[in-house]
């Protein structure tokens, strides 16, 4: 370029916009994970959602891992759970304040399906748990059959409730959790 020629500021505003681009285009790249969208995000080959969630990808964390609820048990004003959060921000899920008392909701769940329902089998949870008119929910009762080892209408004993609980945390939030911390969990008062 001369002395005394100068870049129209067209040229200039083309160039900033395209810069920003870029740097937006590799920021969102390197913020998304993509062993999450592939289903590769823990240690187990099994199958573990049928959807993916935009806001969970960009989080890079689930939804039950966010809001301290590892099955995704939907909000209910009526329930007042212990260790309930009350100003929250997910208005379709319940959100906890550790992951303990979201596992302790979980099986209170299951307990109030086996106590007043007389629902204690895989299918029977999964049914009521995961309706079929918005999951997979053969395919959750297969994937919680192999990964359990237990049949799909076997009557789950109260010692089985953690192993169950385990499992379906791992397909519902991508985290597998230990059976000590859920049994810990599971009574808190």
């Amino acid at each position: 370029m001369k002395d005394g020629e100068y870049i129209p500021l067209s040229n200039l505003f083309v160039f900033f916009v395209s810069s920003v681009f870029m740097f937006l285009c590799f920021s969102i790249y390197k913020s998304v994970d993509y062993e999450y969208l592939q289903g590769e995000k823990t240690n187990n080959d099994t199958a573990i959602s049928s959807t993916v969630n935009v806001k969970d990808v960009k989080s890079r964390k689930s939804r039950g891992l966010r809001n301290n609820n590892p099955l995704n048990i939907r909000y209910s004003k009526k329930t007042h759970w212990l260790g309930k959060v009350y100003n929250k921000s997910d208005p379709d899920f319940e959100e906890f304040m550790s992951v303990s008392y979201g596992f302790r909701a979980a099986y209170k769940t299951l307990v109030t399906y086996k106590e007043k329902y007389n629902i204690n089998t895989i299918e029977g949870i999964i049914y009521r748990f995961s309706p079929p008119k918005e999951n997979d929910t053969e395919g959750i009762i297969n994937n919680l059959e192999n990964m359990t080892g237990l049949k799909r209408r076997h009557n789950i004993m109260t010692n089985e409730y953690p192993l169950i609980l385990q499992k379906m945390a791992l397909m519902e939030s991508g985290k597998e959790y230990s059976i000590d911390f859920i049994k810990s969990s599971i009574n808190l008062n």
